[in-house]
């Protein structure tokens, strides 16, 4: 609201390299003791940010996550990709621009076992979403939760996608103007 649009997936350099992630951009609202202490003179990997990379906001964790012991890994991640609202670096997208309506439109998704810190400025790409939820491949919506996992919708609130849901709902859910008939629960 501050800005009238949604945070870019991540902040690239002038050669396109990222450098910040989202979660990062975030921390104002989420944690200020820890965004007064992240640079953003330096990349997410540098000398002084790296040593925030161990204290992972807990909003960034799941709470059913059986392994919260280890730190810096995200549960969190957005899509990223062509006609999403993270269409990637530098590329921001407004309310307006969301044709589809913020309530069917996905902005962050659970995904288990990441292996994504919560600073580093990468997430789940739209081309390697298959759909199904839980499933084993691994770079899937997913969770530790039974049944399905946990997503947040562009209006704010949070659903529980089902295992069973067809896998090219998530699809139409994560494009902001696809004009697909699917809904969030």
């Amino acid at each position: 609201a501050d800005y009238g649009c949604f945070p870019p997936a991540y902040v690239a350099d002038d050669k396109g390299r990222p450098l910040h992630t989202w979660r990062v951009l975030l921390l104002p609202y989420l944690d200020p003791t820890l965004a007064a202490q992240y640079r953003y003179d330096e990349p997410w990997d540098g000398p002084n940010n790296r040593l925030l990379h161990a204290r992972t906001p807990a909003v960034y964790r799941c709470p059913s996550d059986p392994s919260p012991g280890i730190s810096g890994i995200t549960d969190y991640v957005v899509i990223v990709g062509p006609g999403t609202v993270f269409e990637g670096g530098n590329k921001y997208t407004t309310t307006e621009e969301i044709a589809d309506g913020l309530p069917g439109t996905l902005l962050v998704v659970e995904v288990a076992e990441t292996n994504i810190g919560w600073l580093e400025p990468r997430d789940l790409r739209i081309e390697q979403v298959s759909g199904a939820i839980n499933a084993p491949k691994g770079d899937e919506v997913s969770s530790e939760h039974p049944g399905g996992a946990n997503v947040l919708a562009a209006d704010g609130t949070v659903h529980f996608l089902s295992e069973g849901r067809p896998a090219q709902d998530v699809h139409g859910l994560a494009t902001k103007a696809g004009d697909e008939a699917v809904s969030l629960p």
